[in-house]
């Protein structure tokens, strides 16, 4: 338990020097990890949208990629299938506008999660 309540810490220290997209999602996964998904959620929607809150760097695509997918799955979890369809959406959109191209293994739980969150969506819609 020390170990995880060292790696909120250490991951918030480093967001705290370094403002960037990596530093962000170091932060949601160490929440993550302890099962605190109220606090990736209104982490990340209080940085959101993250074009205009974090720089550019070489490696964003692949940062902001991870960051949507924790916020997604932090939302699942909070079930929160809206927010969580409105995120994996937001996630396909901008891999379409940036041409950005993930792994297989990430756009297959992409997909997963996108398909488990619509379902979820229609059948609270239909009930």
């Amino acid at each position: 338990l020390l170990l995880f309540d060292n790696a909120i810490f250490m991951a918030e220290r480093l967001f705290a020097i370094e403002h960037t997209m990596e530093s962000a999602y170091w932060v949601a996964q160490s929440y993550f990890s302890q099962g605190d998904f109220a606090h990736v959620f209104h982490f990340l929607k209080s940085l959101h949208p993250f074009t205009y809150t974090f720089p550019q760097s070489k490696d964003f695509g692949m940062w902001y990629w991870k960051v949507l997918h924790v916020w997604g799955v932090a939302c699942i979890k909070l079930e929160k299938y809206q927010q969580a369809e409105q995120v994996f959406m937001l996630q396909r959109k901008w891999q379409q506008q940036e041409q950005y191209s993930p792994s297989p293994a990430a756009q297959a739980a992409h997909h997963y999660f996108l398909g488990l969150v619509s379902r979820r969506v229609r059948h609270n819609k239909a009930g």
